[in-house]
C-alpha cells in the first residue's frame, strides 16, 4: 500500500522563494497524514514560464531545500523544476527519496509547442523509473499526457505512472478524459497532480487524482488549494493484467510496421 499526498497547489508566478515557504506547508500537512509520498505539481518552484533564465538561477537552492524538506519529513517528495540543460533549458520532473538520494531526474519528452515551450527548452529522450514502497514508478509531465506511445511502452515495467502538471482550466475536461484513458489503456495507477489559481493571465482548477488500472477516480476531485491523500495498492495493478489480459493481447510485431521496431521488454 502506498499512501499518497497530491499537493494540488497554487504556485506564486516566478516567486520560487514564496514557493518554498507554501511547499513546506504541505510537507507538514503531509507529515501529519504519514503519507509515504508527496507530490507537487509541474514548474513547482516558479509556474509554467518561458522565463527561464532566472527559473535556472534559482534551480539548485530550490531543488536542495526540497531535498532537506524530504529528508527531515522522511517521506519521498516529486516535484517540477527548469533545470539547465545543453543548450536549451530543461523542464524536469524530480524526486528524492527519505535519504535525500535521487529516485529519478525526468525530463519532459513533449514540450508544449502551442505555447512555445519547444522554443524555450529542450525535449527530453528517455523514460525513468524510481520505486516507492516496493513500487515501480516512472513520471512524466503535464503535455506528455496526450501521447498514449509513451504510457504503454513504459507500464511495461512500471504500475504506477505519476504525471505532474500546470494543465488550464479550459482544458480541463481533456486532463479528466486522458487521465483515465490512459489509466484503461495500461492497466496502471496513474496519478495526476495539478495546480490551481493563476499564473500569467491563465486559470488552473486543479482536478488532481488517483486513477485505478480500471479507471476508477479514488478521491474526490477538488478546484482549491488542498493536500489529497489517498491510497493505492499497486499490486492491484499486476492482478488486473493477469486476469484481464489487455496488455499480454497488444500485437506489437504488427504495430512495428507502423512505429517501427523496438524493444519494450
Amino acid at each position: 500500500m502506498i499512501k499518497l499526498g497530491l499537493a494540488q497547489m497554487d504556485i506564486s508566478w516566478e516567486n520560487p522563494a514564496e514557493n518554498i515557504k507554501k511547499c513546506g506547508l504541505f510537507f507538514d500537512q503531509a507529515k501529519s497524514e504519514n503519507v509515504d509520498v508527496l507530490i507537487f505539481p509541474e514548474t513547482t518552484g516558479s509556474g509554467f514560464t518561458n522565463n527561464v533564465g532566472p527559473a535556472i538561477k534559482s534551480f539548485q537552492s530550490f531543488c536542495d531545500e526540497m531535498r532537506a524538506l524530504a529528508t527531515s519529513h522522511n517521506f519521498t517528495v516529486v516535484f517540477g523544476a527548469i533545470a539547465p540543460g545543453n543548450e536549451k533549458a530543461q523542464n524536469q520532473n524530480i524526486a528524492f527519496n527519505p535519504d535525500g538520494d535521487v529516485l529519478w531526474r525526468y525530463t519532459k519528452i513533449h514540450p508544449f509547442s502551442f505555447s512555445k515551450e519547444d522554443f524555450y527548452f529542450e525535449k527530453g529522450s528517455e523514460i525513468v523509473f524510481g520505486e516507492i514502497c516496493g513500487a515501480r514508478c516512472s513520471p512524466f509531465t503535464c503535455y506528455d499526457l496526450r501521447f498514449p506511445e509513451v504510457f504503454q511502452a513504459t507500464s511495461e515495467k512500471a504500475e504506477v505512472l505519476i504525471i505532474i502538471a500546470n494543465w488550464p482550466a479550459v482544458r480541463v475536461g481533456h486532463w479528466d478524459a486522458l487521465l483515465k484513458a490512459r489509466a484503461i489503456e495500461t492497466q496502471s495507477f496513474v496519478v495526476g497532480v495539478n495546480r490551481v489559481g493563476s499564473g500569467n493571465g491563465i486559470h488552473y482548477c486543479g482536478h488532481s487524482a488517483a486513477i485505478s488500472p480500471e479507471g476508477v477516480v479514488l478521491n474526490d476531485i477538488a478546484e482549491d488549494e488542498k493536500l489529497i491523500v489517498v491510497e493505492i495498492e499497486p499490486g492491484e495493478s499486476v492482478d488486473y493484467r493477469n486476469s484481464f489480459r489487455v496488455k499480454q493481447d497488444r500485437n506489437l510485431e504488427f504495430y512495428s510496421q507502423f512505429y517501427g521496431k523496438r524493444d519494450l521488454e
